[in-house]
């Protein structure tokens, strides 16, 4: 079942691209029907047989219980978009985005479900460890969006400095190595004049001279 989760989900993304979906539509087109018809099964199958659950033992009241549960409601709504585009005759635009709720299947397999269980393992067992990580970003965060605040530069009007809520942006920013909102380094940390040594050393070597 993984498998044929990650298959409908490869098809889904790729067919995005209008010039593999113009080529290969109707070979999506029979994955997208196939899979939908054994998740159709798969989802009947777990209806039917789901009164064996002590939890959902009555046969009517059981069975609507377990329809309104998180699990098959997500079940319901990444089955039924295949086929109410055929009982519609049209491709609904809200059914196509809901067919991601197909990825959420995959939590339930096995070899998933171990792996989300050890790593919900380790986060309990080391919560202390965590928690006083993050106390520590959130004071160093602070720290520095503070120092930006009040040695801003000399000339004002920069809605940057304007408060430590403000500078509390750019400090997130300096801290992740991301620089300044553009991405690069914000204009009060760069020389105004930069030399022109690193140019000359560039173009020595790249002319094969010695770079001094």
């Amino acid at each position: 079942m993984s498998a044929l989760i990650l298959l409908n989900m490869f098809v889904f993304v790729i067919s995005t691209d209008d010039s593999i979906n113009d080529q290969y539509s109707g070979l999506f087109y029979i994955v997208e029907g196939v899979t939908s018809v054994l998740f159709l099964i798969d989802y009947v199958c777990r209806v039917i047989v789901i009164t064996e659950h002590k939890h959902f033992s009555d046969p009517v009241w059981g069975r609507i219980n377990y329809l309104l549960t998180p699990i098959a409601v997500v079940d319901a709504i990444s089955t039924f978009p295949f086929f109410l585009e055929i009982i519609f005759s049209t491709n609904l635009p809200l059914t196509t985005p809901l067919r991601l709720f197909r990825l959420t299947r995959i939590l339930k397999t096995e070899t998933v479900s171990d792996a989300i269980s050890s790593a919900w393992r380790v986060i309990v067992f080391n919560k202390d460890i965590l928690v006083v990580a993050l106390i520590l970003c959130l004071i160093l965060t602070l720290i520095t969006s503070t120092l930006l605040y009040y040695f801003q530069p000399k000339h004002k009007g920069h809605q940057e400095f304007e408060s430590i809520p403000a500078t509390i942006f750019l400090s997130v920013l300096m801290l992740t190595g991301q620089g300044g909102p553009d991405g690069d380094l914000p204009w009060y940390t760069k020389v105004s004049q930069p030399s022109e040594k690193p140019q000359l050393i560039l173009w020595n070597l790249s002319r094969g001279k010695s770079p001094f």
